[in-house]
């Protein structure tokens, strides 16, 4: 990063900040890590700097991650993420807050989930308008909305406004690929909050859309939606014919916790809802 040629001089200057206690040495040269002693330290010795100069280090910083260490780029992503967006790079900054985002959820660290999720979406009012730009927030919202009905529940405000703002992207977007499962994010939320009509409407919707994909495990859900709504209204024979019809559509392989939302293996609700319509 300091693009000197000079090692020797280098690792002299950083022996007299490692001296002086105001970095903290780990290992032995050249395989020595450094990290400041203190985070004010740190930070006084960031702004200290022209802005100029900390934007062209941020950038030289991600570059170099990005071309020397790709074990830190899969490991963490939120680095990257972050040095480019202060690299004023914001479009690369969206990509790698949504990869670090994607493994927060897989790990279930919710908080830093939703947290990476915003800082992707605050990256990506600096990317002007386009359809790339679109699909990348309506990732992140997604993501959010997981992460968002996973901590408050699925009947918070903030999943509904946060999955609507997705859907209603999508709906100027050809194919995009969170579609189902957006539409299944506000299906829990209306159907939670108790309006079950609306409920209703949202569950035939992914009903015609899992019918035109084909896929198992869009139809189990589908299905599992119409049939768990039908329950609500008191409509138990109906009801049951769905539910009967979505146990029939398992397939062997198939990840039935892949559309929904919190991540739950859908095929376990299905149960669970039968139980109470057949009691």
């Amino acid at each position: 990063v300091s693009l000197t040629e000079n090692e020797e001089a280098l690792s002299r200057e950083l022996r007299t900040l490692v001296n002086s206690g105001y970095l903290v040495q780990n290992g032995v040269p050249p395989e020595a890590t450094y990290h400041f002693r203190h985070a004010l330290a740190q930070e006084s010795a960031h702004n200290s700097l022209l802005k100029a100069t900390r934007v062209e280090l941020h950038a030289r910083i991600a570059s170099i991650i990005e071309e020397q260490f790709p074990d830190k780029v899969t490991r963490n992503p939120e680095v990257l993420a972050y040095h480019h967006g202060e690299g004023r790079q914001p479009a690369r900054a969206v990509r790698y807050w949504s990869l670090a985002c994607k493994q927060s959820l897989g790990t279930f660290a919710i908080r830093e989930a939703i947290q990476q999720a915003k800082n992707g979406l605050r990256q990506l009012g600096e990317i002007p308008q386009s359809e790339e730009r679109d699909t990348a927030e309506i990732q992140l919202r997604s993501m959010l909305g997981k992460g968002l009905l996973t901590l408050h529940g699925y009947a918070h405000p903030k999943v509904e406004e946060t999955f609507a703002r997705a859907l209603k992207l999508s709906e100027t977007i050809e194919k995009v690929p969170q579609l189902f499962q957006i539409v299944v994010g506000l299906w829990m939320y209306f159907f939670i909050g108790g309006e079950v009509q609306h409920a209703l409407s949202l569950a035939r919707r992914l009903e015609r859309m899992a019918e035109a994909d084909g896929a198992p495990d869009k139809l189990l859900q589908a299905a599992y939606a119409k049939g768990y709504t039908l329950y609500r209204q008191g409509n138990h024979e109906e009801a049951l014919a769905e539910l009967e019809r979505s146990r029939a559509l398992e397939v062997d392989g198939t990840d039935f916790s892949s559309q929904s939302p919190s991540g739950d293996d859908t095929r376990i609700h299905i149960l669970c809802v039968m139980a109470n319509v057949l009691l």
